[in-house]
């Protein structure tokens, strides 16, 4: 037997260490499972292993240091358990590694030549309780790096970022990481995702993010940025998630942000911008989500945005609840709390989970009613209310 695939069971138990020929298994996946209790020793026995995954079970202790005896191991996947400890020194040897530890409860440092190895393509940390700076030498053939979800601090600091070229997917998010934001990131032209929220960040919005032609999700939500949002990040034409949410971002928004023609979430909310909402705006056709609250915008919402839009979320600061929301065929939530909104709600022509908590122009905006919404249906929810036409019960 070579290959032995056990995954999206129901077992429980020790992990069993009685799987055959010791020379001939080569791939072990005993995933999402109720396996409990230490890695046993039994499995160092395999020489031949080149995979094992053991991801999504309750298996506890730490991981074994003789796994360094597997001279094959290339895929080593212990994620979603609840190991704890350590991360083994032996790790740094295995120079085709792929490693997912993530979601445990491992402490300490990253070793420091654990992102080095030149064979190293993928690396998952995240989520557990390591501490420390994150190692400045990063292999050139690393393909992920996902180190989210830690205690993690000081700089984000990379050595020769112009030679990180199979870079996609960095997130850094969810730690204590401090300083600026470098702008020789922009110099990892390969990346899909840069997540870098719920940081200690400073300074301004570098205009070399503005060069990843293949940047579909940009994280800097809940930091301490400053600046604008320049030009140049409305040419990050694939990019499909943009959230700067919760920083101190000023200047306006530009007209430009159109060019951004896959853009399904902008959030902006909680930060400085002023001026008016770009009427441009309402060319992004593929939108769904646009959060604009607590900041200093003015004027209304551009009247004539797409119909083809399956969700929009609005917080900006407008004077009233515009009416083409309610010509919207696939708007399914409003959100418009905690603005400066007056007046009335209007009547919509389809079911819609409208949130209007926190607007005291608003005619009763916390206790909305049949009459106040114009319609013989409505349903009080706990963050909402349900309105729909007179012929569609909600």
């Amino acid at each position: 037997m070579d290959y032995l695939n056990l995954s999206y069971n129901k077992f429980t138990g020790p992990l069993p260490t009685n799987l055959g020929k010791n020379n001939l298994l080569q791939e072990l996946q005993l995933s999402t499972n109720g396996f409990q209790g230490e890695i046993p020793i039994g499995l160092v026995k395999y020489g031949n292993l080149s995979l094992i995954d053991l991801s999504h079970n309750k298996l506890s202790g730490s991981i074994l240091e003789r796994f360094g005896e597997l001279s094959k191991l290339q895929i080593l996947v212990l994620s979603a358990n609840n190991l704890r400890g350590e991360i083994p020194k032996f790790l740094v040897n295995i120079q085709t590694l792929n490693l997912d530890l993530g979601f445990n409860r491992l402490s300490g440092t990253i070793p420091q030549d654990l992102l080095s190895p030149p064979n190293l393509r993928s690396l998952d940390l995240s989520y557990n309780l390591l501490e420390g700076p994150i190692p400045t030498e990063i292999s050139l053939s690393l393909f992920r790096l996902r180190l989210g979800g830690n205690l993690l601090n000081g700089t984000v600091s990379f050595r020769s970022y112009g030679s990180l070229t199979k870079l996609t997917y960095l997130e850094l998010d969810n730690n204590n990481l401090t300083g600026e934001i470098p702008p020789e990131l922009g110099l990892c032209r390969s990346l899909a995702l840069l997540n870098l929220a719920q940081n200690g960040l400073t300074g301004v919005l570098p205009v070399q993010l503005g060069n990843f032609a293949n940047l579909q999700v940009l994280s800097l939500q809940k930091n301490k940025l400053v600046g604008v949002i320049t030009y140049q990040f409305t040419q990050l034409h694939s990019l499909q998630r943009m959230n700067f949410s919760s920083n101190s971002i000023g200047g306006s928004i530009p007209a430009s942000i159109s060019k951004l023609q896959n853009l399904t979430n902008l959030d902006l909310r909680h930060n400085n911008l002023s001026g008016p909402i770009p009427i441009s705006i309402r060319t992004l056709n593929l939108l769904m989500e646009l959060q604009l609250g607590n900041n200093q915008l003015s004027g209304d919402v551009p009247a004539d945005c797409s119909e083809s839009q399956q969700q929009f979320i609005w917080r900006a600061y407008s004077r009233v609840i515009p009416n083409f929301l309610t010509e919207m065929a696939g708007l399914t939530q409003l959100v418009l709390s905690n603005n400066q909104l007056s007046g009335g709600i209007p009547k919509f022509k389809q079911c819609v989970m409208v949130v209007t908590d926190g607007n005291k122009g608003l005619n009763n905006a916390t206790n909305v009613s049949t009459a106040t919404a114009g319609s013989k249906h409505s349903k009080r929810l706990s963050n909402g209310i349900v309105i729909c036409d007179d012929s569609t019960p909600p």
